[in-house]
């Protein structure tokens, strides 16, 4: 089946034509979403979602549905049209057709857990970075907004009912990895394969944007390697499943741990999960996922090669 409508030769226009369709997305979501919670009653809409009080429950469900929304119109709806609009075939090309249900999954479930001290590890190694003295206005700055975005999330997470934590697993678990994977491994990562010619260079440029368009610093590091990984997961197994997979239990693990020690039923935060302060654990996580990353990449060689 044929869905390429626009023929677009230059990277730099498939990149213009990416903005403009995540940005369509976007707004559209965002208007659904206001149309959506008007009718539902809701009153002093963006007052509360622009001046967040994190103790008031209203406030707090209306910034997940805006949140949903937006999630929705960058990361699904826009990629998705730009997606039907210049890619000539994009089943095979993302390998959606291809079934996740072979060894390659189970060994990213093992990986995802595996990989949990060291990742932490690298975030504690990001937090320790200190800027140049002379900015020291930039770095308050972001320090500001890194307490910011946890004070939310620390809000966000603490759920009450098990209705509250299949929200969560949709909002922070779900959405993020369906719809991130699709543009930064699928749509920008196609963008910028093409342009550069240089798959190795794509997965770490992709890897890049994805950590920095979180806009938090002391994060970095973690997203950066995240990204790369995920990256060398589309590579290998040539679906765009592989890394959607290893981004949700990324993402659902933090939530359910949240859960838990919200419910009282855990000492162990979302944050601390997994965090080991022992410097040869860390190693090991790291050299031990390194493995688990080339058996993964030489079942794709002996798969290909068959």
């Amino acid at each position: 089946m044929k869905y390429q409508r626009i023929i677009l030769t230059s990277g730099y226009s498939k990149l213009i034509l990416l903005i403009i369709t995540m940005l369509f997305g976007y707004f559209l979501c965002i208007f659904l979403a206001l149309i959506i919670t008007n009718l539902a009653g809701y009153h002093d809409i963006i007052a509360k979602i622009t001046n967040l009080n994190y103790t008031d429950q209203e406030t707090l469900d209306l910034f997940r549905i805006f949140q949903i929304a937006m999630h929705m119109g960058l990361f699904l709806v826009g990629p998705l049209l730009y997606i039907l609009l210049v890619e000539p075939d994009p089943i095979n090309r993302y390998g959606i057709n291809k079934s996740p249900l072979n060894l390659n999954y189970l060994l990213i479930f093992v990986l995802g857990f595996v990989c949990i001290p060291g990742l932490n590890f690298t975030h504690t190694l990001n937090e320790a970075l200190r800027l140049p003295g002379w900015l020291n206005g930039a770095e308050k700055w972001m320090q500001e907004k890194e307490n910011t975005a946890q004070d939310l999330t620390d809000a966000m997470l603490k759920m009450k009912t098990f209705k509250d934590l299949l929200i969560n697993l949709i909002l922070f678990g779900f959405l993020p990895a369906l719809g991130e994977e699709l543009v930064f491994r699928g749509a920008l990562f196609s963008i910028l394969k093409d342009w550069t010619g240089r798959k190795h260079l794509t997965v770490f440029i992709s890897a890049f944007v994805f950590a920095a368009i979180h806009i938090q610093f002391y994060g970095f590091l973690p997203r950066f390697l995240m990204g790369v990984g995920f990256g060398y997961l589309f590579i290998f197994t040539g679906s765009l499943w592989a890394p959607i997979f290893a981004h949700f239990l990324n993402n659902t693990v933090a939530v359910v741990a949240a859960f838990f020690y919200y419910q009282g039923k855990s000492t162990v935060s979302q944050d601390d999960f997994g965090t080991v302060n022992n410097l040869a654990v860390n190693l090991f996580s790291i050299v031990l996922s390194i493995y688990i990353f080339r058996v993964i990449y030489r079942r794709s060689l002996s798969a290909r090669s068959t």
